[in-house]
């Protein structure tokens, strides 16, 4: 479209693009493949938000994993480590020999009554 310019330049014309109501119509342009570019472009962005979405799951899932390895084997060192306290605390105390005695005399009580339960 030619429109005559005004001013200075006088009668000389201007070649300018027509004016559209929907600026979005001419972002709407196709694509070699006769698909709007904005349905490409949408394409595209969703693609990249699966694939950002994917790989922060993998690193999320990769540290948790990271941090349970090897916490059984912590836990049984723990408990074994807090037995052997006692028993050195009992063995120290002189405590171990009144629960040995009592415990024997339990166990001789139970093997000497012979008869069963009644």
């Amino acid at each position: 479209m030619l429109r005559p310019l005004s001013g200075p330049a006088g009668g000389r014309a201007r070649r300018t693009a027509p004016r559209t109501r929907n600026r979005r119509a001419d972002a709407a342009r196709t694509a070699p493949e006769g698909k709007p570019m904005s349905k490409l472009r949408s394409k595209a962005v969703e693609t990249a938000r699966r694939l950002v979405a994917a790989r922060t799951a993998d690193v999320v899932r990769a540290v948790r994993d990271r941090r349970d390895e090897g916490q059984d084997s912590v836990e049984y060192v723990g408990v074994i480590v807090l037995v052997a306290a006692i028993i050195a605390a009992l063995v120290g105390s002189g405590v171990a020999d009144d629960i040995a005695a009592g415990l024997s005399s339990q166990v001789q009580e139970i093997l000497n009554t012979g008869g069963g339960g009644e």
